[in-house]
């Protein structure tokens, strides 16, 4: 049987997107906004679920990213951003298949 692949995007509050940029070690490629990031993560989501791709929202704390990362021990920076998202987006889906 096929593994059925699951996408999430990290989902931020606007205060949570203002700690991100101001701990992660590349902000510059982030957005500069809380509004131009919402706006191109409702597009991507949009976009991937037109395709018929499951994606997701992943609200992401930045306290449990950080803490992630120590656990990790990496760096707080965008790739490390998108494989906690991708790391909750399993953990939410183990035990349900």
């Amino acid at each position: 049987m096929a593994v059925k692949q699951r996408f999430g995007i990290g989902w931020y509050k606007p205060w949570e997107w203002d700690k991100l940029r101001d701990l992660v070690s590349d902000p510059e490629r982030l957005e500069a906004s809380h509004r131009n990031w919402r706006r191109g993560a409702k597009r991507v989501l949009r976009e991937m679920r037109e395709q018929g791709i499951d994606c997701q929202r992943v609200s992401v704390r930045v306290a449990e990213l950080v803490a992630w990362c120590r656990e990790q021990g990496r760096p707080v920076d965008g790739k490390a951003c998108a494989d906690f998202v991708a790391h909750q987006v399993l953990r939410q889906h183990e035990g349900r298949e």
